[in-house]
């Protein structure tokens, strides 16, 4: 069965040609048909400006310069802008991380729907009133024929949200892009917009790539895991095998400085340092400078080591002993 999306070898830059801020570097990623895959990691790793180039959604001066990117088999590098058209919103719903400026302030919500549907589908906006109405009852929207008619700015943030993920499903895409879907949110709004997340990928056998910061949200959603760091994954594999035994000291720094709602006070852990800049990677390892395990290996660039259905890059990947526990979506959003 051909992959949702399969990103091969990626490398991204921005800036002047002649010289080049790059921005990610090699990096391979697949999200299988009816798997959800969540890609996590700080601020600045790479994350979003991998989703959004792949999909030539980066903005002017980003730029690919090597490697593949294929939706359903469908090569996106390169692809003339029809072919991009088509993609985006048929093949491939997209859920942007702010809904409010992502939203056009001065259409109203089902026009922006019905346009979208439109775009596909053909037809005026008028005919798709019902599959409109019929899209934000989905997502669980109240009285969905009166808000179809409210402009973003008369939603809450929690509504909003909805409407822009019934955006994505309203041609019903293979796969779903949700980049920091419950950020800005509070811990109730969340955990609704996680009930829609998980009808709209779960329950319909839908591919998901969902960009987050939240751990608690990827272990209740997805089947699978990427780490990224300093624009490369650094580890990879089943959400069980990875949250449960990480290899990967930035993994097990990640898991260790998250908020845990246990009986007792612990210190809150977190990581020496800061991520490098875009561009100013060090050589060899990039987590090295911020790493207890860190050693003269290090400062070359570290294997690829396999295992358990997944893999990690490092010099000094974790034993057994050093493994985490995966977190509930309640620890996580504490």
């Amino acid at each position: 069965m051909t992959a949702a999306l399969e990103i091969d070898d990626l490398w991204i830059e921005a800036g002047d040609p002649a010289d080049p801020l790059v921005l990610v570097r090699g990096v391979s990623l697949t999200v299988d048909a009816a798997t959800v895959v969540g890609l996590v990691g700080e601020s600045g790793s790479g994350k979003t400006v991998t989703c959004m180039a792949s999909l030539g959604l980066a903005g002017r001066g980003v730029r690919i310069t090597r490697g593949s990117v294929r939706a359903q088999g469908t090569e996106l590098v390169g692809a003339d802008e029809a072919t991009m058209m088509r993609v985006r919103g048929g093949v491939v719903g997209t859920v942007f991380q702010d809904p409010l400026s992502s939203l056009n302030p001065l259409q109203r919500i089902g026009d922006q729907i019905a346009e979208a549907i439109a775009l596909h589908r053909g037809g005026r906006r008028r005919s798709h009133r019902a599959r409109v109405v019929e899209l934000l009852a989905k997502v669980g929207v109240p009285a969905p024929e009166e808000r179809a008619r409210a402009y973003p700015h008369e939603l809450s943030g929690g509504l909003r949200q909805r409407v822009a993920i019934a955006m994505a499903l309203a041609n019903d895409p293979a796969l779903l892009v949700a980049d920091e879907p419950t950020t800005a949110l509070d811990v109730t709004v969340q955990a609704q917009v996680l009930d829609v997340i998980r009808s709209a990928t779960r329950d319909e056998a839908r591919s998901a790539l969902i960009v987050t910061h939240d751990l608690g949200l990827v272990a209740e959603v997805a089947d699978r895991v990427a780490v990224m760091y300093a624009g490369q994954i650094v580890e990879e594999g089943p959400v069980s095998v990875v949250f449960g035994d990480p290899q990967h000291p930035y993994t097990r720094g990640l898991l260790a400085s998250r908020p845990v709602l246990a009986p007792g006070r612990r210190r809150l852990g977190a990581m020496v340092g800061r991520p490098p800049l875009p561009g100013a990677w060090p050589t060899g390892c990039a987590f090295a400078p911020r790493c207890d395990a860190a050693s003269e290996a290090c400062a070359e660039a570290p294997p690829v080591r396999t295992g358990s259905d997944g893999w990690s890059r490092c010099w000094h990947p974790s034993d057994s002993e050093s493994g985490g526990n995966a977190p509930t979506a309640e620890e996580g959003a504490a």
